[in-house]
């Protein structure tokens, strides 16, 4: 005989789930969810659009067992994270308050029946009675018990033989199936010493090519042996070097092949910069697009890119007309950084940073959602990964530092995702974190065999120093603290800074006695201003949506608190009115994702919240506004430019104050009558600190910067002591190139 069982796969959205199997894909990944919160998934599934009370749940999934209702929340908020749903805004489970929850997504259920064979047994005509003797003529039946006995026999070995080969089986697929050890680093090996920053893009296995950062504003790319040893610069020719001299080619990957480079070149405003193929000896270039970033395909024959909108898409590596994937969603106009672009070695994902975390697509741009476990521990900001050759491992950084140079490649801790496991159909392990101590490691760079991985790593630390005008020499500041985002109070006798690295705010007597900490971790403040009367300071930090907010501190400690709570803006660069009653701060697309495209100067009232917005001209993109200490002008940025404006509150108007190359801090004189600036020079003529007289004379170069290792949270900083000395942070740590040994079982 035959028997019918009927169970349901149900199908919504990108995700299956099989009743039979007690088992869910999404987009054919195995997705991992505890047998309870399964049941509850497929009640749901099976009364998906009608309210479902919490009290149903609890008696079709608990039965007679007795739970409260936090065992429900608890597999509601389960499923959740494994469907990505956000309970705000549900895609799929919508809680409906007080009362119970209701499956939103449409749901298509398919019967999935299954045959099931029995054994039908025929009974003998009796020919023996009991106790042995015959009895054919008996009026009473008898059963003979010998061919009963052999079937049930065959049975019981046909039965044991089947249970021996499921086991065999299941303990196979366990096998398969089972935690592997996780990989490990056991060796690092240095390779340079000589404490450039070296920001490394990829090898072709003789050779590992970085961008080059011979101090302050001089910069190329260079080739160093796996082996280890001295950097070769590689002398890259693009066509528009002679027209625009101030945009340095910049490495952003290298071919499989190891035949070419992927070189920006020159940038274009608001779009992001010229992309170009190069060979590895820096000729010949081909131009292919404007990205803000790109990474070749494993064969070589594409080009993955990221436009400053966010859009993804590819270009042939011979040239042509680019297409794009997947279009961002951001509105138009607005930057939205996606960055590292990453190809998985068989070419079917796309890996990405973008929102301070990484995200995956299919290579036709479909399926596009975040990598990392939700609520993996790890850390709330990850970036840059590579895969290694084999597909085995997916190496990245995470860390609260990832973000903390944007000028270079950033640095963190080194984690691996293990996606072996996925060949079997399971989902991928938790991450497992690669490095330990004090090392900040780089954009991780599989060698070809992927047995080891070369990075950039970085041990930060610098030293405050004080230009000293009698003896034109640095010398330490405050005993050579590491510090940076040094500021006095008005009156001069408090002083208030940043140490470097780890980004605590301390205020101090002016000689540097008396430390009082005034924040922890996750803080890491950034351009500090004292207010007015000495009793408050404010500076910018992220936000909890990762933008850069404005906070303001009690001078004597205390929690932070933020200016504008409910503002969603990117802020930065914050400034006290001379009458405390005021601050402005800058409106700025360079702090993060989902930022203005336009910088705009905002001035706040303190006592009403009400804003107005200075004048700006949209031709010059003006940065970093600073308020000047009497109130009567603000000074500012166009890097695009290359220009410093001055504009006058009475006159409302923008004028050039100082033309230079690549500019950056611009800080006044206690007096408002000058302004203090680096200007980094990439033209060739050198870097060197600046002060420019509003009135009455020429711009007049104080000190240069060439050769001098800076350090500090954007890279380097830059600011004034009460007596108008030029105060800088030197580089005394680390940065070389390692190679780490990866182990694997």
């Amino acid at each position: 005989s035959m028997t019918v069982q009927t169970h349901s796969v149900f199908r919504f959205a990108d995700v299956e789930v099989h009743e039979r199997e007690l088992r869910a894909t999404r987009a054919g990944e195995a997705l991992a969810i505890e047998p309870k919160a399964f049941r509850v998934l497929l009640y749901l599934l099976r009364h998906a659009g009608h309210l479902v009370t919490k009290n149903e749940l609890l008696d079709a999934v608990w039965g007679e067992t007795a739970v409260t209702e936090n065992s429900l929340t608890r597999a509601v908020a389960l499923l959740r994270r494994v469907l990505e749903d956000d309970p705000y805004q549900p895609q799929f489970i919508e809680t409906v308050a007080t009362a119970g929850y209701r499956f939103v997504c449409p749901v298509e259920a398919v019967e999935d029946a299954v045959k099931s064979s029995g054994t039908e047994v025929s009974v003998a005509p009796p020919n023996v009675a009991p106790g042995g003797s015959t009895a054919t003529d008996s009026p009473t039946a008898s059963v003979s018990t010998q061919p009963a006995v052999g079937a049930r026999r065959r049975r019981w070995f046909a039965a044991a033989v089947a249970a021996l080969l499921i086991v065999s089986a299941s303990g196979g697929i366990l096998y398969l199936r089972r935690p592997l050890p996780p990989p490990r680093i056991t060796e690092y090996t240095r390779l340079t010493n000589d404490g450039w920053k070296k920001n490394l893009w990829g090898t072709d296995g003789n050779n590992l090519y970085v961008d080059l950062v011979l101090g302050v504003g001089q910069q190329g790319i260079a080739e160093i042996p796996v082996s280890g040893g001295q950097f070769t610069r590689v002398p890259v020719e693009l066509p528009t070097a002679r027209e625009f001299p101030d945009d340095a080619p910049v490495l952003r990957d290298v071919s499989a092949s190891g035949a070419g480079l992927l070189v920006f070149g020159h940038g274009r405003r608001g779009l992001g910069r010229d992309l170009w193929v190069v060979g590895t000896s820096g000729h010949p270039a081909r131009y292919l697009t404007i990205v803000q970033a790109a990474a070749w395909s494993p064969d070589g024959k594409l080009v993955a890119f990221a436009n400053a909108h966010g859009d993804i898409g590819v270009v042939s590596s011979d040239g042509g007309e680019a297409r794009i994937l997947t279009p961002s969603g951001a509105p138009p106009g607005q930057v939205w950084n996606t960055t590292y672009l990453a190809w998985s070695p068989d070419a079917s994902r796309l890996r990405f940073t973008r929102d301070y975390t990484i995200w995956e697509i299919a290579s036709n741009g479909s399926h596009l959602h975040k990598v990392l476990p939700s609520g993996w521990a790890g850390a709330s900001m990850a970036c840059c990964g590579r895969w290694t050759p084999d597909g085995d491992f997916y190496l990245f950084l995470s860390g609260k530092t990832v973000f903390k140079v944007p000028a270079n490649s950033p640095t963190g801790r080194m984690w691996a995702i293990d996606e072996r496991t996925r060949r079997w159909g399971t989902t991928a392990a938790q991450p497992v974190p690669l490095s330990e101590g004090p090392i900040l490691w780089g954009l991780p760079a599989p060698s070809r065999d992927g047995k080891t991985i070369y990075s950039r790593g970085i041990t930060p630390r610098g030293e405050l120093v004080r230009w000293n005008r009698q003896t034109n020499q640095l010398e330490p500041f405050l005993g050579g603290v590491s510090a940076e985002f040094v500021a006095f109070s008005q009156d001069g006798k408090y002083v208030a800074y940043v140490s470097f690295p780890d980004g605590i705010l301390w205020r101090a007597n002016r000689d540097g006695t008396g430390l009082t900490q005034l924040t922890k971790p996750p803080f890491y403040p950034k351009n500090v201003r004292w207010s007015p009367d000495g009793q408050q300071l404010a500076f910018h930090d992220y936000s909890d949506k990762y933008r850069d907010a404005i906070y303001v501190v009690s001078a004597q400690g205390g929690d932070p608190k933020r200016l504008l709570p409910e503002d969603d803006k990117p802020e930065g660069d914050p400034n006290w009115s001379p009458d405390g009653q005021r601050i402005a701060y800058g409106v700025t697309s360079l702090l993060g994702a989902g930022a203005f495209s336009q910088p705009e100067t905002h001035i706040v009232d303190l006592a009403t919240h009400h804003e107005t917005v200075l004048p700006q001209d949209r031709e010059r993109d003006i940065w970093s506004p600073k308020w000047s200490p009497d109130g009567r002008h603000f000074v500012g940025l166009n890097t695009a430019q290359n220009t410093l404006y001055l504009f006058g509150m009475e006159t409302q108007q923008w004028t050039v104050l100082y033309r230079g190359s690549l500019l950056c801090y611009p800080t006044w004189s206690h007096d408002s009558g000058s302004v203090y600036l680096l200007d980094l020079a990439l033209n060739g003529n050198g870097g060197g600190i600046m002060r420019v007289p509003l009135k009455g004379g020429k711009p007049e170069r104080l000190f240069d910067i060439n050769g001098i290792r800076l350090a500090g949270w954007y890279g380097l900083w830059f600011g004034l002591d009460p007596d108008d000395n030029p105060l800088l942070l030197r580089d005394e740590g680390t940065d070389e190139i390692y190679a780490l040994t990866l182990e694997q079982k």
